[in-house]
């Protein structure tokens, strides 16, 4: 990831950047397990170039929601890999737990205003939003256990239970899939065993929220800055790369000359061996902004993979 970072920094940015966050915007377009290097390779752009990393976060948040309205079999997996990307992209500080939340709630809440939209959007027996929830917390829901994002995901939970006893009995395969969720994120959790239990659950944690506000307390999403929680999130972060991963990464960014070669672009830092198969991928960047196209499958879908 740090070569290839090194690489992309070379390109003339305002020239590159709309494609390259066409490329990594691509994600149904790799293998699963390949979405965290994207996400790693864009957190390391954003940090000279803000605009990507907002960029990046502001489309896959209309592609989420564009999927919401386009409830179709044909976009399960790109709408699987963008919550991925989402997830990812808190991982690597690219947003924060408050719209992770967002993102959440609007997966289990959304086209649930009539019965006619619940219909259409989401039956009682589509699951596939609680494969997106459990797709999303599997990613990320591991830095949720401490201070307001531990709060939040206790919050959710709640809600989410109350979502799903709504449903249909739940296919094996999903009811597998939750209840690995359930014991990573929260052993030991207590399963509501009908609506009824549930909604009385969601109804208490309304009202004493309703009577913290009447008292001028503040709500959850204030009580912790989001400075507080992005320093933690970087202390479990690091806590959980090896110690290889935490020498190469400052090998790459302590070093004085590595920052001037980026902010210079000019490639007049110090002499590197030449990649044969990023020349070949940056030529076919250039002449795509050029006109002249380029093959289906983009340049840093390849250098990632």
């Amino acid at each position: 990831i740090v070569s290839v970072l090194k690489k992309l920094m070379k390109l003339p940015w305002a020239e590159a950047e709309p494609y390259l966050l066409k490329c990594l915007l691509k994600v149904s377009r790799v293998r699963f397990s390949h979405i965290a290097l994207i996400a790693s390779l864009a957190g390391g752009l954003a940090q000279y170039h803000d605009s990507l990393g907002v960029g990046l976060v502001d489309l896959v948040l209309e592609d989420v929601r564009w999927g919401m309205d386009h409830p179709h079999a044909g976009n399960y997996q790109q709408r699987l890999a963008q919550v991925r990307l989402l997830g990812e992209a808190y991982n690597y500080m690219l947003l924060d737990s408050k719209a992770v939340f967002d993102v959440l709630y609007l997966l289990i809440g959304y086209g649930h205003d009539s019965e006619e939209a619940v219909m259409v959007l989401d039956p009682p027996d589509d699951f596939f939003r609680i494969r997106l929830v459990i797709a999303l917390l599997s990613t990320c829901g591991s830095y949720f256990g401490k201070g307001a994002a531990k709060r939040r995901l206790d919050r959710f939970l709640a809600f989410m239970q109350a979502y799903v006893v709504a449903k249909d009995p739940l296919p094996l395969d999903v009811e597998a899939d939750l209840q690995d969720l359930y014991d990573s994120l929260r052993p030991g959790l207590h399963r509501f065993s009908s609506y009824t239990e549930a909604a009385a659950a969601v109804a208490e944690i309304l009202a004493k929220e309703a009577a913290a506000t009447a008292n001028g307390l503040e709500p959850i999403e204030e009580e912790d800055s989001e400075d507080d929680e992005a320093d933690q999130q970087a202390i479990d972060t690091s806590n959980n790369m090896s110690h290889d991963e935490i020498d190469e990464l400052d090998d790459a960014e302590g070093s004085g000359d590595a920052m001037d070669e980026y902010d210079r672009g000019d490639g007049s830092g110090a002499e590197e061996p030449i990649d044969d198969e990023f020349e070949r991928e940056y030529q076919s960047l250039l002449q795509v902004r050029h006109g002249y196209g380029c093959g289906s499958v983009c340049a840093c879908t390849i250098l990632v993979s």
